[in-house]
């Protein structure tokens, strides 16, 4: 019983180093769900910690990707045109990220 559960795990851990070494942008979304699907097949908590690592990493690798895709994006929709940051910067407003709002002065400043 011990060596079959021994080769799943090994199984696993080969198809996940495959697919974390093999994937591309264009797959990485049909790799991450292939990679929970054999994460769920291990039996118990030991087991997919062994594998978290390969896990992790395809996380971070589709999230490193997707910030590049947007950044990649924003470049590509923001030449020629004036960022609405570069406008609020130069009237110098303390607007809020979210809502654009001025920022309420501070009343602990002591100047």
């Amino acid at each position: 019983m011990q060596d079959r559960v021994m080769t799943t795990v090994a199984s696993v851990r080969a198809e996940l180093k495959r697919l974390y070494n093999e994937t591309t942008p264009a797959t990485i979304e049909q790799d991450l769900a292939r990679a929970i699907a054999l994460l769920k097949q291990l039996d118990d908590e030991a087991q997919r910690a062994q594998v978290a690592v390969y896990m992790d990493g395809l996380s971070q690798i589709r999230s490193e990707w997707i910030l590049a895709r947007r950044v990649r994006a924003r470049k590509k929709h923001a030449t020629g045109k004036i960022s609405v940051k570069a406008v609020t910067a130069t009237a110098g407003a303390r607007n809020t990220k979210r809502t654009g709002k001025p920022r309420p002065k501070n009343k602990h400043s002591s100047s």
